[in-house]
Order: C-alpha cells, then sequence, then structure tokens
C-alpha cells in the first residue's frame, strides 16, 4: 500500500466535517456550564450586599457575687486612700457590707458606655450593681460595675 499525502479521499472530508462538528457542540456543552455557573456567582454577589450573615454570640457571664446596692468610700480622710464597700440588703439580713477591690481588668459601665473604673468619678451613696468573685477573706473582686445615670436600677 502505497500512502499519497496530497490526495483528499471523500470519507477524509467527511471525517473532518464530523470533527468540526463535535468540537463546535463539545466547546457549546462546555460554554453553558461556564454561563451557567458565572450567573450563579453573580447571584451570590449580590445577594451578599443585600443580605448581611452575622452569627451574634451571646455570652452570659455567671458571676459568684451579683448585688445591688450603694456603694461608699470608708477610708479615713487621705486623699490617697480609696476603701470602697457595696452596702446591700438581703432577706432577713438588712445593710450587709463587702469591701471590694478594683483591679486593672474591673469594668465600670456608666451610662451604657464600658471603661476602666475610675473611683474618683464614684459618688458617695451611689447606686451601682455589683458583679465579681469573692476571695478567702470575703472581699469581693470587682469584675464589673454598672451604674445609672440618675435613673433607679
Amino acid at each position: 500500500m502505497n500512502i499519497q499525502w496530497n490526495v483528499v479521499i471523500w470519507y477524509s472530508k467527511f471525517l473532518a466535517v464530523i470533527v468540526g462538528i463535535g468540537i463546535f457542540v463539545l466547546g457549546a456543552y462546555i460554554g453553558s456550564f461556564y454561563q451557567k455557573s458565572r450567573t450563579a456567582m453573580e447571584i451570590a454577589e449580590g445577594l451578599k450586599g443585600k443580605v448581611a450573615l452575622t452569627v451574634e454570640k451571646k455570652v452570659e457571664q455567671v458571676y459568684a457575687f451579683n448585688e445591688k446596692g450603694n456603694i461608699k468610700n470608708i477610708a479615713s480622710g487621705d486623699v490617697e486612700e480609696d476603701e470602697w464597700v457595696l452596702i446591700y440588703e438581703k432577706p432577713g439580713a438588712p445593710a450587709l457590707t463587702k469591701e471590694l477591690v478594683f483591679t486593672t481588668s474591673s469594668s465600670c459601665v456608666i451610662d451604657a458606655r464600658a471603661e476602666f473604673c475610675n473611683t474618683a468619678a464614684f459618688e458617695q451613696g451611689q447606686r451601682v450593681w455589683v458583679m465579681g468573685s469573692i476571695n478567702g477573706e470575703g472581699i469581693i473582686n470587682v469584675e464589673r460595675l454598672e451604674m445609672a445615670g440618675g435613673a433607679e436600677m
């Protein structure tokens, strides 16, 4: 058998047409999937702008000491002394007092703003809500102190 490369046989033309049509159909098929995925991405991008997905996590902390009362500075009068106590009531035991210790991690909430506890801003007899832990001596390590700006708690 002698192959003549410059001679085109009828079935080679037919085969070329079939291969060309096949490539066209395959390209259209792949293109349709590309267009569908692109449309889906555009829809997803549009939804991102409209719907803000947020997850809110509410953590409710449990404190060993959690009482409402009035605060008073019982310092002897020296300017540098700062001995605050909470005066509060419980059923059957009125006028209980607990000494308060403020640390750098203590948080004071004044008019719905949490900030560092500056005891110089406290007023004698101010109504507060104290949350914290009790050490071995019965002293309260204040973790959070909330005070209302004039409103009754």
